[in-house]
């Protein structure tokens, strides 16, 4: 979607992210496809991608490993037995089938599997269910990117940036992330130019010169685990991006002459389901930076709330800096399912605590997670709950993952 990879480093610049996401990183690299990790004392260290690389990168490593692959394809229903899934129905070109398992992963963010096999969750935030907003991320080419930065360097009170963004990284590095001008944006306001989705400029440079991934769209309230909402979000998020683009190029140096040249394939949803696992990630879990014995993932990028209402988000932008901490084995347990086992966004977490670990790198870490754990499940044919996580934990080792 042209999002960096975040999470692989935390505040103090210590890799957290090893193993199968690192060999991912090297096969990138090895085709050009993504920047050495950048230092950023905003967002902790981040590395800028080419979407298309990644595309190819995913999709060989799959095949090298021998991965029985099927694209557009969902899965639509759960068949079970009591407390265990026995099989998941698909549904693609071929029509409805039966894939039937031991042990089965729902990584599909929504906690799709989860649902309907019955497991609680919590959508979005526990006081009134308000998920964060949504973003459709879009591709300029032909910015001025040199004039943009110059510009905020000699004009810090009319390009104003947050404090913890240093004006210096513009200096020097050429591939960067810009969060702010808020004053840019208010000018419009004022100038009665309405309905501005988000209260600052927020971009990604590429691997190309003069070309930025703009993140302004936001969408809020809706519900993006209905084919309803998920459609409304779509064509919302659309409908935003001429708006902003006349925005950027009006009052934004460097923009002037700007094409819109790309749309990300689907709007990027930051929050829906929180499924409840055996153990509850927490803000104080956090906070505390705790890494518990039972910890099988270790995550450390900053607590990232895009406000669900745009009064919120007009108000304050949640931004947290955080120590490394530690997520238990238990978040990945689904309640009352004896077989599944639930990676990515969804995972058994609160609201404010998955402002931090739904990012990509972290993700990558509990996918690993949760692969060596079904494996291990397999081979001792055993529940995934029923094993020693200590187990789970040098098999990660073995991967070459940090723990």
């Amino acid at each position: 979607m042209g999002l960096p990879l975040q999470g692989f480093y935390d505040v103090d610049f210590n890799k957290i992210i090893k193993g199968l996401p690192e060999k991912f990183i090297d096969n990138l690299n090895q085709l050009g496809g993504v920047s050495e990790f950048i230092k950023c004392e905003m967002h902790n260290p981040f590395a800028i991608i080419n979407p298309e690389t990644v595309k190819l990168v995913c999709q060989e490593m799959l095949l090298e490993n021998n991965v029985d692959v099927l694209l557009h394809t969902i899965a639509a229903d759960v068949q079970k037995t009591d407390d265990r899934i026995t099989g998941v129905f698909i549904e693609n070109k071929s029509g409805r089938q039966l894939v039937e398992g031991k042990v089965f992963i729902d990584c599909s963010g929504d906690g799709d599997i989860a649902c309907r096999s019955g497991v609680p969750f919590v959508m979005g935030r526990e006081s009134d269910h308000n998920t964060q907003a949504s973003t459709l991320m879009f591709r300029l080419d032909n910015v001025n990117i040199q004039k943009l930065t110059e510009m905020v360097l000699e004009n810090p009170n009319e390009y104003d940036l947050p404090e913890i963004l240093p004006r210096i990284q513009f200096t020097y590095n050429k591939l960067h992330i810009l969060v702010g001008l808020k004053n840019r944006i208010r000018k419009a306001q004022e100038d009665g130019i309405n309905n501005i989705p988000w209260d600052r400029v927020c971009y990604i440079t590429c691997l190309d010169n003069n070309a930025v991934y703009i993140n302004m769209v936001h969408v809020d309230g809706k519900d993006a685990t209905t084919g309803d909402g998920l459609t409304e979000i779509e064509m919302k998020s659309r409908s935003q991006i001429s708006l902003i683009h006349k925005v950027l190029k009006t009052y934004i140096p460097g923009f002037e002459h700007s094409i819109f040249t790309q749309s990300a394939a689907w709007t990027g949803i930051r929050e829906t389901r929180h499924i409840l696992g055996d153990y509850i990630l927490s803000i104080e879990d956090i906070e505390e930076g705790k890494i518990q014995a039972t910890s099988i993932v270790v995550g450390g990028y900053p607590i990232d709330i895009h406000y669900a209402s745009q009064k919120e988000q007009y108000e304050k932008l949640d931004f947290k800096k955080i120590k490394a901490y530690g997520i238990p084995y238990g978040c990945f347990l689904p309640r009352n399912i004896k077989n599944l086992l639930v990676a990515g966004r969804c995972i058994s977490g609160t609201h404010q605590a998955m402002a931090s670990a739904r990012v990509m790198g972290t993700c990558m870490g509990m996918g690993q997670a949760v692969g060596v754990a079904a494996a291990l499940a397999i081979a001792k044919n055993c529940e995934p709950r029923e094993l020693e996580v200590e187990l789970i934990r040098q098999g990660i080792r073995e991967l070459g993952g940090y723990i």
